[in-house]
């Protein structure tokens, strides 16, 4: 597809180019018209290579140093991880078939280098089943234990399947959330012995330079939501997300409050004994991160930056609580929950789950027989990936679990504060949330707690809370911040 100077967007290639890559039908063509809404891209064309990941060909109208964050941030603002190119060319122009057609087989291969990696053969019978259940998902030919499962392909649907696998390779189950601790196979094998380490930290992104940026959990206790920030950021520093404990270990309980700041702080004094830190967080990630930093300025370490993306104040900033309009949880049914979840893991057709759950809801049909209709819906319209969930994350133990872990975790939030923290203080608000609107009154409150004459910077996005943390525009303006 090219974009003329008019505006008008033409269509250079077949339009119904869709593919199949692990398992997943992939409309090539959305992916393209997606990146031709950007006003960086002239052209587009994505294809699949050798068959193992998407490739992005480009023309620019003009070549920025982070065109490539800034895309994929904004494809991942509309479509799913999978659907984000893993490699991307630039090109002068497409090459054209005689009658103008998009040439295919002229189109360059991609940096063979930008994929390979050290590779480590599997050392034991564990870790050699291990492997096989990793080539058969992600369908590729060599796989090393070191390998990291996100960076060979693997996505949030992916890593359900994995867990399905793994337990009928091994006859042991490992958690979504140990999944995403421990990436590799190296890793989940020392998980399946029982020797895997009790950090809650997860690597969101490869790289190893720079001051790490570590991201706080908000209320459902994991840190999936960060992914369009780790990639925007993965040429500048490392960032790390902190998990809840009540979900990385099996049997735990969410902490008090206190326990969790503490637990926290001294979870990153352990994984970096030295130099400075950057810490963040969305929503209760937030309120984490001012409180982990105050440990962390306490035990004598320097913290550079403190993000602040669209949390509530303390419980005693009344003109802010007095008009919050509380939801009784009990009014809350499984399957509305279910539905949320659905809109969590399906961002793209989120407006049509919504839509169609609301449809249904209106109707007064009673609620097993709403989901049964909902069901049959989304089996249509969502098709093998929501087979995929349906059993797993839908009627699974974890999805009660992380359920509990929100409803926890908000209550735990009433004992959060302001501290008098040295670090400056950025702030990012959705316009369409409460804390967007009451964010005068927020900054005032925390700039006479914390001491400090201003906060460094305090941007406003044009969304709503839920949809902040993967907006294009924030995710832009947050990664310039952290660059």
């Amino acid at each position: 597809m090219r974009q003329r100077m008019d505006g008008v967007t033409e269509y250079i290639g077949r339009l119904d180019h869709q593919v199949k890559l692990r398992g997943l039908r992939i409309e090539l063509g959305e992916i393209e018209a997606r990146l031709l809404e950007h006003p960086q891209v002239r052209e587009a064309s994505v294809q699949v290579h050798e068959g193992k990941y998407l490739v992005g060909y480009l023309v620019l109208q003009e070549s920025t140093q982070a065109w490539r964050d800034a895309l994929s941030a904004h494809l991942l603002a509309h479509l799913p991880d999978y659907m984000v190119p893993a490699q991307w060319v630039l090109l002068e122009r497409m090459p054209l078939s005689p009658n103008g057609k998009l040439d295919r087989k002229a189109l360059p291969a991609p940096d063979a280098s930008v994929h390979e990696r050290r590779f480590v053969a599997a050392r034991n019978p564990l870790e050699q089943t291990l492997v096989a259940v990793w080539r058969e998902i992600l369908e590729v030919e060599q796989v090393g234990v070191e390998d990291n499962f996100f960076e060979s392909g693997g996505h949030s649907l992916l890593v359900l399947m994995l867990k399905e696998r793994i337990r009928k390779a091994v006859g042991v189950e490992l958690s979504v959330s140990q999944l995403m601790l421990h990436p590799t196979v190296a890793g989940q094998a020392a998980c399946l012995e029982g020797s895997a380490g009790r950090s809650l930290i997860v690597r969101l992104n490869s790289q190893t330079q720079g001051t790490p940026l570590y991201l706080f959990h908000p209320s459902y206790g994991s840190v999936h939501c960060y992914k369009a920030i780790a990639l925007a950021l993965r040429e500048q520093r490392p960032v790390m997300g902190v998990m809840c404990r009540a979900l990385a270990e099996e049997g735990s309980e969410v902490p008090a409050w206190a326990a969790m700041v503490e637990d926290y702080t001294a979870q990153l004094l352990k994984a970096q004994p030295e130099g400075p830190f950057r810490l963040a967080g969305w929503s209760l990630g937030g309120n984490l991160a001012m409180e982990v930093a105050y440990g962390l300025e306490q035990a004598g370490r320097q913290v550079e930056c403190v993000g602040w993306i669209d949390a509530s104040p303390p419980q005693w900033v009344k003109p802010f609580w007095d008009t919050a309009v509380m939801v009784d949880e009990r009014d809350v049914s499984a399957n509305d929950r279910r539905v949320e979840l659905l809109e969590v893991m399906f961002p793209e057709s989120s407006q049509h789950i919504h839509a169609q759950w609301s449809a249904l809801q209106r109707a007064g049909a009673e609620e097993s027989e709403q989901w049964t209709e909902f069901s049959r819906w989304a089996e249509q319209n969502l098709g093998e990936r929501f087979h995929e969930l349906k059993d797993e994350l839908l009627g699974g133990h974890e999805a009660q679990i992380s359920w509990e872990v929100d409803r926890i975790l908000g209550q735990r939030l009433h004992d959060a504060d302001f501290k008098a923290i040295k670090a400056p203080i950025s702030c990012w608000w959705a316009a369409l949330s409460r804390t967007g609107v009451h964010r005068q009154l927020i900054e005032t409150t925390m700039l006479e707690v914390t001491g400090q004459s201003a906060i460094e910077r305090s941007v406003l996005i044009e969304t709503s809370h839920d949809r902040l943390i993967d907006n294009a525009e924030f995710v832009r303006s947050f990664a310039a911040a952290m660059a």
